[in-house]
């Protein structure tokens, strides 16, 4: 029965790191503009076409990433605790 709870517990700490991840990659992957050198305004990483962007436009990105970011802290804090529970569980097997 304990190998059973145990099995369980690492399978969720498994799933809840997984999607973690998935949100720690997601945060990372802001789309932050660059700027020109020679006019100074915002410009596409790639195409160096004008975005018309604001120094506000670019906060809010990087507040989304934040939010974001705080979403996969939560999930790998709950990954690890499970899985410190199932090891705690297993040790007591």
């Amino acid at each position: 029965m304990m190998n059973t709870i145990v099995i369980g517990l690492n399978l969720v700490g498994a799933i809840l790191g997984l999607v973690a991840a998935w949100l720690w990659h997601k945060s990372a992957r802001t789309d932050l503009p660059v700027r020109d050198p020679v006019t100074g305004n915002f410009v596409h990483r790639k195409t160096r076409e004008p975005l018309g962007l604001s120094m506000g436009d670019l906060g809010m990105t990087v507040i989304e990433g934040a939010a974001v970011s705080r979403q996969a802290a939560a999930w790998t804090a709950a990954a690890t605790f499970t899985m410190a529970i199932a090891t705690i569980t297993g040790a007591m097997a």
